[in-house]
């Protein structure tokens, strides 16, 4: 998972220099069916990720700029691994479910990572 083409969305991260988790990849419009589309965060293992948002903000028409969706990973934390991917139905590992399929948008799209804590 770790070479993957990133959509037409901007990452960007809110938060601290000093902060233990970032935005790492995305991986949303792909050839065929849009299954196996995820989000992956890169942190210190065993970060909590209490207080962290994934929020993705629409970037088209006249909803440009409202929050889509936001998903709270309060409750959990990076695995060993170092990577923590919020994925649909037919990712694997994924330690956050978005759905079945065709979760994340294929037109423009901004992600934050925003920490409350």
């Amino acid at each position: 998972m770790r070479s993957v083409g990133i959509a037409t969305a901007l990452l960007s991260l809110v938060g601290s220099a000093a902060s233990q988790v970032h935005l790492n990849a995305l991986y949303i419009s792909h050839s065929g069916p849009d299954n196996q589309e995820f989000v992956e965060l890169i942190g210190t293992p065993g970060t909590l990720l209490d207080g962290h948002l994934v929020c993705v903000i629409e970037g088209d028409g006249l909803a440009a700029g409202t929050l889509d969706r936001a998903y709270n990973l309060t409750g959990l934390t990076i695995p060993v691994s170092g990577y923590f991917v919020l994925g649909d139905a037919a990712v694997t590992p994924n330690d956050f479910s978005i759905g079945t399929s065709d979760a994340l948008e294929n037109g423009s799209e901004t992600f934050y990572l925003v920490s409350t804590a």
